[in-house]
């Protein structure tokens, strides 16, 4: 698969899992987030492109997220903004 395809995958599919994070969010939907915190904590597309931070963050939320932690969460939902802008 071409390589362009793989992060315009990989972006979307970011996209989809930010949009989840802020609307559970506001819900205190806190299960939905770690289930999204390990979805990213295993995304194989991110290290396969070297995006291993995205898997990293993804261990951080879960932690942040079992202990409730608002402002973490949103912390990590703005470094997944920032990688998903900068994924090119």
């Amino acid at each position: 698969m071409d390589l362009e395809i793989l992060k315009d995958m990989l972006k979307e599919n970011l996209q989809t899992k930010i949009d989840l994070l802020s609307k559970d969010l506001k819900a205190n939907g806190f299960d939905s987030i770690l289930n999204v915190a390990h979805q990213l904590k295993g995304n194989s597309g991110a290290l396969a492109l070297g995006y291993n931070n995205v898997n990293d963050l993804g261990k951080k939320l879960e932690k942040i997220a079992a202990k409730k932690d608002l402002p973490g969460i949103k912390k990590i939902i703005k470094e997944l903004q920032t990688i998903q802008k900068n994924i090119r």
